[in-house]
């Protein structure tokens, strides 16, 4: 009649792996190693956007001054003297002090343009302006410069990197024009597109028979220059027997 109770089995229950502290330490430099890879690779990252930044920006700048070195060129400046020379040498003193200042102005515009990123329309179309007439010293004032802007488009407000459209000009005075083109001209026209602000030189002269191998020294850089900018920007050549035809697209946004 005695009820005895014995021990046959004890159970032990160990704590889970997640809540010991070898898991803990584990974790701890797990996150530790993570973290410093990811920071390590972000500044990696950063380093080298801001390096392709740095030869982007020296490309674009070494662009400007190959197209500033490239639009006064030593051609250009002695024809500009020459001409003005003469004014003095035939007593014409009111039209030697004329186009001696225009001359002036147009090289303290290039100088102040070089080192901006952008000038307003009316600024280029005035820059623009004074350049024909210098250019023009040789051709007798023969050549006429017109300038049209889409009533869209505000000029003082809507601006463009400076010095793009000389170039282009300028081809016009020494390819374009002789002795055969009877009335010489040049437009200017600046429309807005959807995307693109698009800013169209005609001449009158002699057209190219090659207009994609004709491409000068001075379109070449301004190409350059557009595709640095953005990589959508296009510079297109169009000829035919009344003349030749340049358009340039510049991405608004």
């Amino acid at each position: 009649g005695q009820v005895v109770c014995s021990k046959i089995v004890r159970l032990t229950i160990d704590r889970p792996f997640w809540n010991t502290i070898l898991f803990y330490l584990m974790a701890l430099v797990i996150i530790i190693i993570t973290v410093y890879v990811l920071v390590r690779w972000h500044f990696k990252t950063l380093s080298k956007r801001q390096k392709q930044k740095s030869i982007l920006e020296k490309r674009i700048t070494e662009s400007k001054m190959q197209a500033l070195r490239s639009q006064m060129n030593p051609h250009f400046v002695f024809n500009a003297i020459g001409a003005i020379q003469n004014f003095v040498i035939d007593n014409d003193t009111d039209s030697s002090l004329d186009y001696m200042n225009s001359f002036s102005k147009l090289i303290r515009k290039t100088l102040d343009y070089s080192s901006r990123k952008s000038i307003t329309i009316r600024e280029e179309i005035e820059y623009l302006k004074l350049f024909v007439k210098i250019q023009n010293l040789r051709f007798g004032d023969r050549v006429q410069f017109t300038n049209r802007v889409s009533r869209d488009i505000d000029r003082d407000l809507l601006e463009i990197p400076p010095m793009l459209i000389q170039p282009i000009v300028e081809n016009c005075f020494e390819h374009a024009f002789d002795d055969s083109i009877k009335n010489p001209k040049i437009n200017l026209h600046f429309e807005l597109k959807v995307l693109f602000l698009q800013i169209t030189v005609r001449d009158t002269g002699r057209g190219i028979k090659n207009p994609v191998k004709a491409k000068s020294k001075g379109l070449k850089l301004v190409e350059e220059r557009l595709k640095l900018i953005h990589p959508e920007n296009r510079l297109e050549i169009t000829s035919d027997t009344i003349g030749t035809s340049v358009k340039i697209a510049l991405r608004r946004h």
